[in-house]
């Protein structure tokens, strides 16, 4: 299969390993430790420790995967230990199991609201303190973050992301947009009364003000 690049991806950067996951799906891991994959249409799934990329696992520490591709498969990044930043393109839906297990450094990443199914263990073994996942995901398969303390949070107060919560032994924490329920104000001091808002515009009129 012959292997293609675009210029974007390759322009001033030193390429430690490339190849191809299938016709339309290929990767490139560059020096700085960054692995791109793109293309176009799914990943293939991978049995664990046999991704094309495997060779390079403690190489990782940056993954992107480009407009075009619809998923993250299974094994994809299981292993990745020094993988901290993950960044998927809206074309992303899903989630295959184990893909992000046993990343250690892994502290934080963000699920796009177009993700509608997350496989089993996808996040075990990573150091996520909590995962936010957005109402559209409809599938979770079991032990999503693994046994560590972490809780899972939604826009969404009921529904089923807060059923599989309870249902898995995970602390669920609603994170949406909250009104504030008060302010109360004296003249040169502010306390403020609320629950979860993301943004707060306040004025404190000088003390001589009418």
């Amino acid at each position: 299969i012959e292997f293609r690049l675009c210029a974007e991806h390759t322009a001033e950067r030193e390429i430690l390993a490339y190849g191809n996951c299938e016709s339309n799906v290929r990767w490139v891991l560059y020096a700085d430790g960054e692995l791109v994959i793109l293309g176009k249409g799914a990943m293939p799934d991978f049995e664990e420790g046999k991704a094309p990329w495997a060779d390079y696992l403690d190489e990782i520490k940056k993954a992107t995967v480009t407009y075009g591709i619809t998923n993250i498969s299974a094994n994809a990044l299981n292993g990745c230990e020094n993988l901290t930043e993950v960044n998927s393109a809206e074309s992303v839906t899903s989630y295959g199991d184990a893909a992000f297990k046993n990343c250690a450094s892994l502290a934080e990443t963000e699920i796009s609201e177009n993700v509608k199914s997350i496989g089993s263990e996808a996040f075990a073994g990573t150091a996520l303190g909590y995962i936010h996942i957005p109402p559209p995901v409809t599938e979770i398969g079991a032990n999503l973050l693994g046994s560590g303390a972490a809780y899972i949070c939604s826009d969404s107060e009921d529904g089923y992301i807060k059923e599989y919560a309870q249902a898995n032994g995970y602390e669920f924490r609603y994170c949406g947009n909250q009104a504030v329920t008060g302010v109360e104000l004296n003249k040169t001091e502010i306390e403020i009364v609320k629950r979860n808002t993301y943004q707060l515009t306040a004025t404190v009129l000088p003390e001589n003000a009418t």
